[in-house]
């Protein structure tokens, strides 16, 4: 899927989620500073988002984690390659299913390595299953997902009628565990606007259509509407994102990473959006639940793509 002059405005948060807040208006700067410095945790000139090869690479983690008792199941798995060399912006969502050899624990899906280990070892298990280079990681969990979704005033998105259903039985559970009326989150056929829990659970739904291959694409589609419809010139609302996102999410973004990646905005807001997935179509084969990728078919195809000269 190809997006002409797709707004990329990363604004630091998750799947559906962003990286930097672009700065226009000098009357907002030091405030906005002031949070991402906060929120970063370091001011040390240490960032990553520069790259020698023309590429950066941002792993965003979406998981299941509903209290802080452990990681969760990574469900969303999505590498954003920034690539200078062919002003491209490359969105590659990973199958939770993917069998893969998580070092330390074996074979199992790709989605047990951050329940096991965290970020790290999931960012270690795409480096050597996939053999490609993350240098920063976003993650979120349910609750942050739906501040962030909110915090951006929602999503519109086209519902189609086999997902009608499932939607709301998502938000039914959702709302179940956390008290609250599920009606004002439903969703029905045709366009609409969705709020966070209504897009979170569109996002999450897996057993309708074209299965876990469809959920990533709806994952893909929330984040990718949430960075189109970001309005850039409100410098104030900007602001109570960053202050808002930075707080919700585990990252390892220091403050340069972050000024490099929002002085890049202007420069990168009309690349050309790519978006895929993997396993590739006629690239796998099932074995005990688990899609395994074909290599090196797999390996070669994702980095000819993501690194293209």
């Amino acid at each position: 899927m190809k997006i002409k002059k797709w707004k990329w405005l990363i604004a630091v948060a998750a799947v559906i989620l962003m990286t930097a807040i672009p700065v226009y208006a000098s009357d907002s700067l030091k405030d906005i500073l002031g949070a991402l410095s906060s929120a970063a945790g370091s001011t040390a000139d240490t960032g990553k988002a520069a790259e020698e090869d023309g590429t950066y690479n941002l792993l965003i983690v979406g998981s299941d984690r509903r209290d802080g008792s452990w990681n969760g199941n990574s469900d969303s798995i999505i590498l954003v390659t920034i690539n200078h060399n062919v002003d491209k912006i490359f969105m590659v969502s990973f199958m939770r299913d993917l069998q893969a050899d998580i070092p330390g624990y074996g074979v199992h899906k790709i989605n047990y390595s951050y329940a096991g280990g965290g970020a790290q070892k999931l960012i270690d298990t795409l480096t050597s299953n996939f053999g490609v280079r993350i240098d920063n990681y976003v993650a979120v969990d349910w609750e942050a997902m739906v501040d962030i979704v909110d915090a951006f005033g929602g999503v519109d998105l086209e519902i189609y009628d086999y997902e009608v259903n499932a939607t709301n039985g998502m938000i039914d559970y959702y709302c179940g565990l956390h008290g609250l009326s599920s009606y004002e989150h439903y969703v029905s056929t045709g366009w609409q606007h969705l709020d966070g829990i209504a897009a979170l659970n569109y996002s999450r739904v897996r057993f309708v259509g074209n299965n876990d291959y469809e959920r990533t694409e709806r994952q893909r589609k929330v984040l990718t509407n949430l960075l189109e419809n970001l309005d850039i010139s409100d410098t104030d609302a900007l602001l109570k994102l960053a202050q808002a996102l930075l707080t919700e999410v585990d990252h390892d973004l220091t403050l340069s990473d972050l000024l490099t990646l929002t002085g890049e905005a202007a420069e990168i807001q009309n690349f050309e959006l790519v978006t895929d997935r993997i396993p590739y179509d006629g690239l796998y084969s099932s074995n005990n639940g688990m899609l395994v990728p074909v290599q090196p078919d797999t390996n070669e195809r994702l980095q000819a793509e993501i690194y293209e000269k």
